[in-house]
């Protein structure tokens, strides 16, 4: 962006730019939402609990 900006002189707006400030702001917010309510959004505990147990079921199976 420095080189963008301040190099090239470019000040002309980015639709990628938009897109990431939007971006960004509703992730915070999910996050602030998701710490105060204490809520799995994404699903993520649920993920980790399936890949850990499918690891675990996965070591007693082994032979060697």
């Amino acid at each position: 962006m420095h080189l963008d900006v301040y190099i090239y002189g470019n000040q002309e707006p980015w639709i990628l730019w938009d897109i990431y400030l939007y971006s960004v702001n509703v992730i915070d917010l999910t996050m602030v939402v998701a710490l105060i309510v204490d809520r799995d959004f994404l699903g993520l505990h649920k993920l980790k609990n399936k890949t850990l147990n499918y690891f675990k079921s996965n070591d007693t199976h082994k032979v060697t």
